[in-house]
């Protein structure tokens, strides 16, 4: 591992110990166990040399982190805690959040290009913020069935709902307070950063009107744009304003980012 880091010099942020120490698999792996992975941080990982993201467990099992963090030296030698999704869904980790950790969902898989899949990966993506995850993170970029671009580099419908995300939530930014779910089935998020963005999901089948209200910070110069069953990142145009509010018709099936200069 150090190896490696060291080649890649300034290349490499970050480096994970192990993919899913905690299943058997058919393609070349390896499996540890929780007291194994606690020896291994505990005792080596500080030398790999650089920022290091455990357990990344397939099912977000904590029983094979609770005891690095629950160790002050172990602690001491990783940076991130790494987590997947399969058969299991996003919460909080109080724990990882305690010891100052950053939190990251790493894999989970979704293969089907439709609207209602679309709709199914915006909302665990808005779970995993609302539990206080520092990211979410594609574990393919081009393959076949799980991808977010083609193998000509199209964008599938799945790299759209990325990055109704990805192209305004920049690094650096931070979630501010909103109503998770003002209303049945329709998600709210804001973020402060380089620009001020609220993210809107609509799960449902109908167009539905929310109304938001800013009252802290600034909210102006305000652009929206829409990805649906038929729009993909779609510049819908500017949005007015005043006095710190505005309406706002969300399409059906739709993720709305609106994205607004000012301060935080």
């Amino acid at each position: 591992l150090k190896s490696f880091a060291d080649a890649m010099g300034s290349d490499v942020d970050i480096i994970s110990m192990q993919n899913e120490p905690n299943i058997t698999v058919t393609y070349v792996s390896c499996s540890w166990n929780a007291t194994q992975m606690f020896n291994f941080v505990k005792n080596n990982a500080q030398d790999i040399g650089t920022s290091v993201l455990m357990p990344e467990t397939s099912n977000y099992d904590k029983s094979y982190s609770d005891p690095v963090l629950n160790d002050a030296t172990a602690a001491s030698h990783i940076t991130h805690i790494g987590l997947h999704l399969y058969g299991a869904g996003p919460t909080a980790y109080t724990l990882a959040i305690q010891k100052q950790k950053r939190v990251w969902m790493t894999e989970h898989m979704y293969d089907p290009e439709d609207i209602g899949t679309m709709m199914t990966m915006a909302k665990e993506i808005m779970d995993c913020m609302n539990s206080q995850m520092n990211a979410y993170v594609w574990w393919y970029l081009r393959v076949p069935n799980c991808n977010l671009i083609t193998s000509s580099g199209g964008i599938t419908n799945k790299g759209y709902i990325m990055g109704q995300f990805s192209k305004f939530v920049r690094p650096g930014s931070h979630q501010t307070t909103a109503p998770y779910q003002p209303q049945t089935n329709v998600l709210v998020q804001a973020y402060a950063g380089t620009k001020n963005v609220i993210i809107a999901l609509n799960r449902n089948t109908s167009a539905k009107t929310q109304d938001f209200t800013i009252t802290n910070g600034t909210f102006a110069n305000v652009h929206r744009y829409t990805t649906s069953s038929s729009k993909k990142l779609a510049d819908d145009g500017p949005v007015t304003v005043t006095n710190g509010s505005f309406t706002a018709s969300l399409d059906p099936q739709s993720v709305t980012t609106f994205v607004a200069d000012g301060t935080p």
